[in-house]
């Protein structure tokens, strides 16, 4: 069909361990606890990005 357009991928195909820069709690000089019963700006499992994952999307224009 003219005007669409299909975009797909697969993001961290080999499922590697990595880290958002944006995404991880930095301490800024305080070391106290945070929520969860850890160091405030330790960075943990739960910081990281997802796993392997697939994408597709459309867009049509007219």
């Amino acid at each position: 069909m003219e005007g669409l357009t299909l975009n797909g991928g697969v993001n961290n195909i080999f499922n590697e361990q990595y880290y958002d820069w944006g995404a991880v709690r930095r301490s800024g000089g305080h070391m106290g606890l945070d929520t969860f019963g850890g160091q405030a700006g330790s960075v943990t499992d739960r910081s990281t990005a997802p796993g392997t994952n697939v994408f597709l999307s459309a867009t049509y224009a007219f």
